[in-house]
């Protein structure tokens, strides 16, 4: 199956950054929908979401998977839990499917 050109957007703030707003990957969202994108937003704060949102994000058939969160290149931080990047259960396989997907790091320590 060849992915959709879509983008799927994943993003974790820590509690400061929700209280003042800054929450770039909606922001992104807003704009692909201004210009007519069609993508998904999906808002979490622990490892076990994390899980089930890149299942949700492997059925979708997307091509674009997009991380607005704080992190390194060791770890992703997400709001209540950190998540090594080699300990993801799923993002290994996501990213090796044949259709392509491409993903797109936001994120700073």
């Amino acid at each position: 199956m060849k992915s959709k050109p879509r983008v799927f957007i994943v993003e974790s703030l820590r509690f400061a950054d929700e209280k003042q707003d800054l929450f770039e990957g909606k922001i992104v969202s807003q704009i692909l929908a201004l210009s007519c994108s069609p993508s998904e937003y999906v808002y979490l704060r622990t490892k076990k979401e994390l899980e089930e949102v890149m299942d949700h994000f492997e059925e979708s058939g997307y091509r674009y998977l997009h991380f607005s969160c704080h992190g390194n290149s060791n770890k992703l931080s997400l709001t209540l839990d950190d998540c090594l990047l080699m300990s993801w259960r799923n993002v290994d396989s996501v990213l090796e499917k044949p259709q392509g997907v491409f993903l797109i790091m936001s994120s700073n320590e």
